[in-house]
């Protein structure tokens, strides 16, 4: 059905518009997969002679948090995860880790 069409999501986008002398630059917010989509739209509909500062607006959840990159958090959350192990089985992890580093040595080496 879509085989010949690209899907894109539509993001928001503002920027800085110049709409000639009268109204002088507005701050105007469009929906569009691309920025360069939303430049045509600030151009084509609203007749912006200069745009500028074109940015995507970050999306949020609709309350007012903003959880950025979760991902990030993830990773970070699991990385302090394995240190908090380590520190707290220090007994366990130093004689593992010593064992399983000289097999990956002689499993290296053949």
């Amino acid at each position: 059905m879509y085989s010949d069409q690209a899907i894109t999501m539509t993001r928001t986008w503002t920027a800085k518009c110049w709409l000639g002398s009268e109204s002088g630059y507005v701050d105007l917010t469009t929906q569009a997969g691309t920025s360069n989509g939303a430049r045509a739209q600030f151009e084509n509909i609203y007749g912006a002679e200069q745009v500028v500062n074109l940015r995507e607006v970050s999306n949020s959840l609709g309350d007012g948090t903003n959880f950025g990159n979760i991902g990030g958090y993830a990773a970070l959350f699991a990385g302090l995860f394995v240190v908090w192990l380590f520190i707290e089985f220090w007994y366990l992890a130093i004689p593992l880790s010593v064992l399983g580093g000289i097999i990956w040595w002689q499993s290296r080496n053949d």
